[in-house]
């Protein structure tokens, strides 16, 4: 299940916040989980694929990753941060 939590950038205008956990999908995730799951448009999440940068394929003209490639690029991201 997935839950929202308010968060205002300007006052009175509210931001819905993406608080998905990964151990709550499947081992392959769509499009649109990993965009939830980054809380990434759609146009930076389309440049993370096309470029390899998140290992993916497609079935027809829908994305699909595996769950184990998006840990993996989240780690390798996490490393990256670490060194710098």
């Amino acid at each position: 299940m997935i839950s929202y939590e308010m968060s205002s950038r300007k006052k009175g205008e509210g931001v819905m916040r993406n608080k998905a956990k990964l151990e709550d999908y499947g081992d392959i995730l769509t499009f649109e989980d990993l965009c939830l799951l980054l809380n990434i448009k759609r146009t930076f999440a389309y440049s993370l694929l096309q470029s390899g940068a998140i290992k993916s394929f497609k079935i027809g003209r829908q994305w699909r990753i595996m769950k184990s490639e998006l840990i993996t690029y989240i780690n390798s991201q996490t490393m990256n941060n670490s060194k710098e």
